[in-house]
């Protein structure tokens, strides 16, 4: 999850749900898939239970709560969620890659034209 914040900005904090919003626009080929992403990335991060109000979201569990990775998820589940991660990691860094050549600036410029599927 951190490495997704780093890449949705390396050089300011940007809050949890435009993280998402920026990582989505790499994943996402329709605003179906955008809106997917975006759900799962609020579970994945911080996500609350609406009945009981404690979060479930594993990354503010681990980070802000102190909770252990391994007593969140068992071993298969967790191979599993790694491989979900790699992939949304691996599809922005593929894109940064092959522009790799541009200025940061002009990269950033690009990616915020990637915003098809926002509101």
């Amino acid at each position: 999850m951190a490495v997704l914040e780093f890449l949705a900005d390396p050089t300011d904090y940007t809050k949890a749900d435009e993280v998402g919003k920026i990582i989505g626009r790499y994943v996402a080929k329709n605003a179906v898939e955008y809106e997917k992403f975006n759900a799962r990335y609020h579970e994945l991060s911080g996500k609350r239970d609406s009945a009981t109000g404690e979060y479930t979201g594993y990354r503010t569990r681990i980070v802000h709560m102190g909770a252990r990775w391994e007593n969140i998820l068992p071993a298969e589940p967790r191979n599993e969620l790694l491989k979900e991660l790699d992939g949304y990691v691996r599809t922005v860094i593929d894109h940064m890659i092959e522009r790799s050549s541009w200025t940061f600036v002009s990269y950033k410029q690009a990616r915020s034209a990637m915003a098809p599927f926002l509101r």
